[in-house]
């Protein structure tokens, strides 16, 4: 995560979609002191929670609870996290209570659990649209 959001690494691939497991590891509980470091020893620099809710990485909320996804929703923004409950023992009923456990806005949960995705999966239809028409 650190070299996806506080690099320019992904800069040369503005329509590549990259989606990071576990809500791209501890960054949602280290941030605070990421930012503070910053502060202190870098004052000019962005901070690297605004670099982190920029970067348009993607993070899934699998085997997290409900205050891991507040954090998260409030660094990242709700608009950066899909629904993840992929093959892991906490399973979708895991994930799905701690959706609905998590302290965030009914608007912020729906595009979690659904919206997101889905809008990834349009864009990638679209693309393959694209692709298969220049081909003709």
């Amino acid at each position: 995560m650190v070299t996806l959001c506080l690099t320019d690494l992904l800069a040369a691939y503005p329509d590549v979609t990259v989606v990071v497991h576990n809500l791209g590891g501890n960054i949602p509980f280290e941030i605070e002191r990421m930012d503070h470091r910053c502060l202190l020893d870098t004052p000019d620099e962005e901070l690297p929670s605004a670099r982190f809710r920029r970067a348009g990485v993607v993070v899934d909320c699998n085997s997290f609870g409900p205050r891991a996804i507040e954090a998260a929703v409030a660094l990242y923004g709700a608009e950066h996290i899909v629904c993840g409950t992929d093959g892991t023992a906490f399973g979708v009923d895991w994930t799905r209570k701690a959706l609905t456990d998590a302290r965030i806005g009914e608007d912020e949960r729906e595009a979690i659990l659904r919206r997101n995705a889905a809008a990834m999966m349009a864009r990638v239809g679209r693309a393959a649209e694209g692709m298969r028409a220049a081909a003709e």
